[in-house]
This record gives C-alpha cells, sequence and structure tokens, in this order.
C-alpha cells in the first residue's frame, strides 16, 4: 500500500510537486493521500489505478472521499461508463492475489522517475 500510493501520489505531480485533487485544490505530493474510489477494501480493485487517484487531505479524510466530486473527475478523466466499469469489477474475485508482482512493478516505476 505504502509503495503503491507514493506511486499514484508523485506520478500525478506536476514538475513543481504539486497534484490537483479532484476538488480543484492544489496540494505537494507529499501533503496529499492516494484516494480509492471504490473502497480498498475491495481487493480488484485496490491497485488499480482507475480507481485510485491523488487527493487533499481535506476530501480524502474529513470528506469521505468527497465522492461527488470525484465521480465528476472520474467521468471527465475516463469518459462516460467509468463508474460503471469499476461497480461491475468490484465483484471480480481475485484468487493467488499477485501482492509480489505490483509491489516489484511499482518499486521499479518509482526508482525510474
Amino acid at each position: 500500500d505504502i509503495i503503491f500510493s507514493l506511486y499514484v501520489r508523485q506520478a500525478n505531480a506536476d514538475n513543481k510537486g504539486y497534484i490537483l485533487c479532484y476538488c480543484g485544490v492544489h496540494v505537494r505530493w507529499e501533503d496529499s493521500d492516494a484516494s480509492h474510489y471504490i473502497y480498498r477494501s475491495i481487493l480488484s480493485l485496490r491497485y488499480d489505478e482507475r480507481n485510485v487517484h491523488p487527493s487533499c487531505r481535506r476530501c480524502n479524510r474529513f470528506q469521505g472521499g468527497n465522492l461527488s466530486a470525484y465521480a465528476l473527475f472520474l467521468e471527465s478523466k475516463y469518459g462516460p461508463g467509468i463508474l460503471q466499469t469499476l461497480e461491475r469489477e468490484k465483484h471480480k474475485i481475485i484468487k493467488n492475489f499477485p501482492y509480489a508482482e505490483l509491489i516489484e512493478k511499482y518499486t521499479n516505476l518509482i526508482n525510474s522517475r
């Protein structure tokens, strides 16, 4: 989770180190969260980059994810139907989840930046 969170926040930061939250606020990537649209307890979407984006801590921690703004952002970024796609995919059951492969993938992506 730590490695994936670092990747999501760093990969979406501009060249000055700021991310744009889906509520419109700019924050340093170090002061942001990796916010899940569908709860992170849903393993099939926990590490899905379409489901996790950087956000300000106000939205993620104190506004329950600010899901109305998040939904608008997702549809703007991925197009109509993304919310339905995520809803469908949250029911997938994954046996032998590839934790080691994901750790290696996102560690390599962080190190290559």
